[in-house]
């Protein structure tokens, strides 16, 4: 829920004083998303996982920039 994966149910949540219900972009920038297996969704591409990681990170112009490192670096 915190990396906006699922929807909440209730209740809120905190990082550096900032709430994920009142700003969420800024809350997702400030917490960081380390999955222990499965990191890798292996029905995305390569394209799809950099924009969904951009999103969940909070990433401006999450478009622009995943077309420009995928331009990067080949």
């Amino acid at each position: 829920m915190l990396t906006g994966d699922e929807l909440r149910s209730s209740g809120n949540a905190y990082a550096k004083n900032c709430s994920l219900d009142l700003n969420r972009n800024r809350f997702l920038r400030d917490i960081g998303y380390c999955p222990q297996f499965d990191g890798l969704v292996g029905v995305l591409t390569g394209r799809e996982m950099i924009l969904l990681f951009g999103r969940l990170r909070g990433v401006k112009k999450v478009k622009y920039e995943c077309n420009n490192w995928l331009t990067h670096v080949g």
